[in-house]
């Protein structure tokens, strides 16, 4: 044993935990990706309704910055798709921000003169919507090799896309009907899933007991 094996008061110092499970962009990515569909959910949910829409506008924003910061993290140690998927719901908090706030002062023209805002509303995030569910729906086909555990938060944030796309095209988002009400639920499922992987992560790298993700769907 060398002399940095042993700290000032003589006793020999704790290994530091293995690289691969210490350093992982799972521990930046995953509590960022909890943190804002917790906060859909709330919104979605009727969540002090006034000034929510607005107030997730600076936190998705710098979720999503930091979700492709754990994007490239992963790209950079060969972890293919955790980069894909923290690639993904980054590249949708921030388009949200974009959308919400570009339609709110119609930066994008999608609201012209004289015309309908609420249909100018439907269409604009229907559409919008609708290409997410899209993506998300074979995000989950071809995650079926993954643990039990994420495959369900993918799957409850794909139906959270679909009942929201569901909900603007059957005109009952702005009312809280129950597709709307659906969704809210559908983030907080897939929240407290991704909270309880991301504290399995976390005891991992820190040298704890690992705890059970659950099968693959698919072995």
């Amino acid at each position: 044993m060398s002399s940095s094996d042993v700290d000032d008061s003589g006793r020999s110092a704790a290994p530091a935990p293995p690289a691969s499970t210490a350093a992982s962009p799972v521990l930046l990515g995953l509590p960022c990706a909890v943190i804002g569909v917790l906060a859909l959910g709330l919104f979605l949910l009727g969540y002090a309704p006034q000034g929510a829409a607005g107030a997730v506008v600076p936190l998705f924003a710098g979720l999503g910055i930091s979700l492709l910061m754990a994007a490239r993290w992963a790209m950079s140690t060969g972890a293919g798709p955790d980069a894909a998927i923290f690639g993904l719901f980054g590249g949708f908090f921030v388009s949200f921000a974009l959308l919400h706030v570009g339609f709110v002062h119609n930066w994008f023209g999608t609201r012209p003169p004289g015309s309908d805002d609420d249909a100018a509303l439907i269409d604009t995030f229907s559409v919008y919507a609708l290409c997410w569910a899209i993506v998300t729906t074979v995000l989950v086909l071809g995650s079926l090799r993954l643990p039990l555990s994420l495959v369900v938060i993918l799957v409850f944030s794909d139906l959270v896309f679909i009942l929201v796309w569901l909900a603007f095209v059957t005109a009952t988002f702005a009312t809280q009907g129950v597709l709307r009400t659906l969704a809210g639920l559908c983030c907080l499922v897939a929240g407290a899933t991704g909270c309880y992987v991301f504290g399995a992560a976390l005891s991992s790298a820190l040298g704890g007991r690992r705890l059970p993700l659950g099968r693959p769907v698919i072995s």
